[in-house]
């Protein structure tokens, strides 16, 4: 056992003189290493520290003069509850540590580690040997805990792409949080303003690094006196790592928020005499004369602002001529169902609508291409590549978390006061330039979809088509077109606690109180936010919302009502003020196929009126010819409405991978009503809409009991992407699910397709699948499907359509409602999608039904009422700050 032990010893004393010799790199011995640290930190002193075991340290000051140490000192202490050393406060700016941290026991490290941080005067360089257990971000952790911070320079030192975890060699660099700062700010304070602001050198792991890694591709930028605005700077941990190792002569943080400002001046402006930080609006930058910065930084800023082109021309008027921008958007950060998942995203970027927004102002020089993995985009590699040519690929356009710019402010450029595009627009709402003046009919409408090129052509048309009946519409959007449409889109919150931020001063109005049927959709509603939120937050919402639209509906005096997506909470109460105040109204959605809306009165697309409804009991067989145009528009064009990459190999080179070359495949889709928090309100709600099965769990660990008594048989389960808990049953179940692969490859792929009240069982159709129904939805009690009518029968039922019993008709059944929904009752909400009916006619449907009015003002001057009421209580402090 001593010779093993000694041998142990040995090998790592070897280990850590190769730390040592790594961390040098092409210098020679010590000297030229401790050299390098006060090049790298301009240090003026450096010491070393190494422990040599639990209870005893080396201290070892060495001279910045020449390639001698000074004589190292050992200390031996008891590493109890807490450890204080002889020595003094901060001996030495720059602490360096060479691997022997690393051998300290857990509880060893804790005692020791307020003690570095008394001895670290500013710098802390550790390198540890690379082990499973403790991470980089395991340590960082600690030593963000102990009142240290990454060292702004981390970003220039790790490379940020997967090499940084697997490098044999570990090298973190900290900064010694100042004392008062600590104080004042603990990582407990930031907690309450996470959601908008996050000191990411006091965060650890892959998604702080990505900011940090876009600040340090932007410092590659700054020039020997330069002045620098970091735009919506936060709490100023970016413009620090500007201002770290460079030349940069004045750099100016700007933010909005009275709270971010404080924190960066008490943190980053205390120690470097560069720093200053100011409180304003990035769309507003009157403190700084025109030509007279060099570089303007700005990273996730544009989405956030309710007119993005006023913070890109104010950026063009500060620069000097050549001088550059450097921006980034996250790109396509949307849900499966396509809504914007981030209340405080005013706009969901894509590349093109990135682009054309900061060539209006600037020379596109560099586009670049960010992935932290995880957010709203597959699993993939975390990487910071530049696209060349300025031309994303088609798999970079979806796949991309982040676009960032390098854009060049053009030399002969005019004064950007002068520009066209440059006059102020009223910052909540996209202005009308085609407002009708005469029509008293007002429809409003709500939206919560993001700005695609389909979203906008939809919304376009049906205005053009409203105007054509002489009715105004007015949009009520969780986000803003841009460019503007010709009609007023006004923003508007999603969630309910977004109506409390927006309006607080309608909090206590009404009161906070709620009924037993309103608590159901606060529930609902909490649960959509990633952590949820409080009772308190929803009641205060409630409160607001209820104000809100009173308001709304008093002075605009709509005569229709069009609202959206009828599993969001605001969407439920607000049908309920209608139908309490006699305004006819409706829920859309998107259609049970791609590309189309359904109106009616439920709203959720699987339930649908189409079941119950007695004016659509018949539903005629179906021409072969009109089918076969139905499916020749959905497989050719196969519209990607998810996010998820196609399968190489198709669907053949999936069944392989799941497992079913040569087995059966039955696919369960989960549907998304639970996914939005939506629970079982009695049981007559389950009578109506189930038959034995009322959740999607239920239904799951049912169908995996049929399943796996079949060897010849595999199973898998795609959940919703919000759906977490049937995920974390099939995880302890062992149910293979599968996530990031392309639904329409999946359901080519499949023999049977199992749902509930998803509308991809609409779709299964269209790939000749049969459909295990364990739900009363839309076509229950069509003959379209193998209808399961209580879980006793599941096994039986499961059985007849893998074997395709009476398939003949069951298909033909399908085929026909399809074409009979088409035909009757979805309504195309693109130009070439094959249904019956268009906008043209559904606005020609809204003016009929609409209420009379004849006699009131004209639609426009009701318009400039409600807007100015609600500009009037709208809150403004943190306009146009991240």
């Amino acid at each position: 056992m001593p010779e093993q032990m000694a041998i142990a010893e040995q090998q790592t004393l070897e280990n850590s003189r190769q730390a040592r010799q790594a961390d040098a790199g092409r210098s020679e011995g010590l000297g030229g290493f401790v050299r390098g640290l006060i090049d790298f930190f301009g240090a003026c002193s450096v010491a070393e520290l190494e422990w040599l075991n639990a209870d005893t340290i080396r201290w070892q000051w060495h001279s910045p003069e020449s390639r001698r140490s000074l004589a190292p000192l050992e200390i031996r202490l008891s590493a109890g509850v807490g450890v204080l050393t002889p020595l003094p406060e901060a001996p030495a700016e720059t602490v360096f540590c060479v691997g022997t941290v690393g051998r300290l026991p857990e509880d060893a490290l804790d005692a020791w580690l307020p003690e570095l941080r008394r001895l670290v005067g500013r710098n802390l360089w550790i390198t540890l040997e690379a082990s499973g257990e403790r991470s980089r971000v395991w340590w960082e952790r600690r030593f963000l805990a102990a009142g240290f911070r990454k060292h702004p320079l981390t970003p220039v030192l790790v490379p940020f792409d997967e090499s940084a975890d697997h490098a044999p060699v570990q090298v973190l660099v900290f900064e010694k949080i100042p004392d008062a700062a600590m104080a004042e700010h603990p990582l407990s304070a930031l907690e309450a303003e996470r959601n908008l602001h996050m000191d990411m050198l006091r965060e650890p792991g892959v998604r702080s690094d990505a900011h940090l890694a876009r600040y340090a591709l932007a410092r590659q930028h700054v020039r020997p006196g330069a002045v620098v605005l970091d735009a919506a700077c936060g709490l100023g941990y970016g413009s620090a790592v500007l201002a770290a190792g460079t030349g940069a002569g004045r750099i100016v943080g700007l933010d909005c928020s009275a709270w971010a400002i404080e924190y960066a001046r008490l943190h980053y402006a205390s120690g470097d005499p560069r720093l200053e930080f100011h409180r304003g609006d990035v769309t507003r930058l009157d403190f700084l004369e025109d030509a007279s910065v060099d570089l303007v930084v700005s990273f996730e800023t544009l989405e956030h602002l309710p007119n993005p082109e006023l913070a890109l021309r104010e950026f063009a008027r500060v620069l000097k001529p050549g001088g550059f921008f450097i921006g980034s958007v996250p790109n396509l950060w949307v849900d499966e169902q396509g809504r914007n998942p981030v209340p405080y995203h005013l706009h969901v970027y894509e590349f093109a609508q990135f682009h054309d927004q900061v060539a209006r102002w600037f020379d596109w020089r560099a586009l670049y291409r960010q992935n932290a993995g995880g957010g709203w985009k597959r699993p993939q590699p975390r990487r910071l590549v530049p696209i060349p040519e300025l031309s994303p690929t088609p798999e970079d356009q979806r796949d991309a978390e982040w676009w960032i710019c390098v854009a060049e402010k053009r030399k002969n450029a005019a004064r950007c006061s002068d520009s066209p595009s440059s006059s102020p627009q009223p910052s909540p709402e996209v202005a009308a330039p085609t407002l009708l003046k005469t029509s008293t009919t007002v429809v409003l409408a709500t939206n919560y979809l993001l700005w695609t090129p389909a979203t906008r052509w939809m919304w376009e048309t049906l205005g053009e088509e409203l105007a054509r009946q002489h009715c105004q519409l007015v949009l009520l959007s969780t986000t803003l077109p841009d460019p503007p449409l010709p009609f007023p889109v006004s923003l508007h919150p999603y969630l309910l606690r977004d109506f409390a931020s927006m309006f607080p001063g309608w909090t206590g109005a009404e009161g906070l109180s709620a009924s037993p049927g309103e608590m159901h959709w606060l529930r609902a509603d909490t649960s959509r936010a990633a952590h949820g939120y409080g009772l308190d937050q929803a009641l205060a919402g409630l409160a607001a919302f209820r104000t809100y639209y009173r308001g709304m509906l008093e002075r605009l005096q709509p005569a229709f009502l069009l609202l959206a997506d009828n599993t969001l909470a605001q969407t439920a109460l607000a049908q309920r003020l209608a139908w309490d105040s006699h305004l006819p109204g409706l829920i859309y959605e998107r259609g049970l196929l791609p590309d189309t809306l359904m109106v009616e009165s439920r709203g959720i697309q699987a339930w649908s009126d189409l079941r119950m409804h007695w004016l659509a009991q018949e539903m005629p067989p179906a021409p072969a010819e009109r089918f076969a145009a139905i499916q020749s528009y959905y497989r050719t064009r196969r519209p990607q409405k998810y996010p998820q990459p196609e399968t190489p190999g198709g669907a053949k080179e999936l069944r392989r991978q799941l497992g079913a070359d040569d087995k059966r495949l039955v696919v369960f889709l989960g549907g998304g009503y639970e996914a939005n928090g939506h629970g079982r309100y009695s049981p007559n709600y389950d009578r109506n809409f189930f038959t034995g099965l009322p959740s999607t769990q239920e239904a799951l660990m049912a169908l995996w009991q049929v399943v796996r008594q079949r060897p010849d048989t595999v199973f898998v389960f795609k959940p919703h992407p919000l759906d977490a808990d049937p995920y974390a049953v099939a995880k302890i179940e062992g149910i293979p699910v599968v996530r990031d692969v392309n639904v329409h490859t999946l359901i080519e792929a499949a023999d049977v397709i199992a749902a509930q009240y998803t509308t991809l069982q609409f779709e299964a159709v269209l790939y000749d699948k049969p459909v295990l129904l364990l739900a009363r939805s839309a076509w229950w009690g069509r003959g379209a499907t193998y209808e399961v009518d209580a879980p006793e029968s599941l096994a039986s039922r499961l059985d007849e359509a893998l074997t395709r019993r009476g398939w003949p008709e069951i298909r033909a059944r399908a085929q026909a409602f399809l074409c009979w929904i088409m035909d009757r009752f979805l309504i195309g909400a693109a130009p070439d999608v094959p249904t019956r009916r268009h906008l043209r006619d559904f606005a020609a449907y809204i003016a009929r039904v609409a209420m009379d009015s004849r006699g009131l003002p004209p639609a426009a001057c009701r318009w400039k009422e409600t807007r100015n009421w609600l500009e009037a209580h709208r809150a403004r402090p943190n306009g146009g700050c991240l």
